[in-house]
């Protein structure tokens, strides 16, 4: 017997739903912690200067605001395989834009 919220809702779906909110957060969380020294990118566009680029504004540990921030130019097929949670950026592979 499947025992239903008075807004129609199985119990089973709301316990998966919140395993679920609860698992993300937890791999959110261990993600900024992996991340906390490297720069990730907290806002991007398409680049108009460069092609098949896109600019990123990095920040360390994707702190907004921040201190300090970035410029860096990432591949659009690489920036298409973003994890979940952010874009972490490369400093030796990734074109730092900021003193230019």
């Amino acid at each position: 017997m499947t025992i239903r919220t008075p807004w129609g809702t199985p119990d089973d779906e709301i316990v998966y739903a919140e395993d679920v909110t609860f698992y993300r957060l937890k791999d959110e969380r261990r993600f900024k912690k992996e991340h906390a020294g490297d720069w990730l990118a907290i806002s991007v566009i398409r680049s108009d200067r460069h092609p098949r680029m896109i600019e990123c504004v990095a920040t360390r540990g994707g702190a907004c605001p921040a201190i300090a921030e970035l410029r860096y130019l990432v591949l659009e097929n690489e920036y298409a395989k973003s994890g979940r949670f952010g874009f972490v950026i490369d400093e030796a592979r990734h074109e730092n834009q900021s003193d230019q």
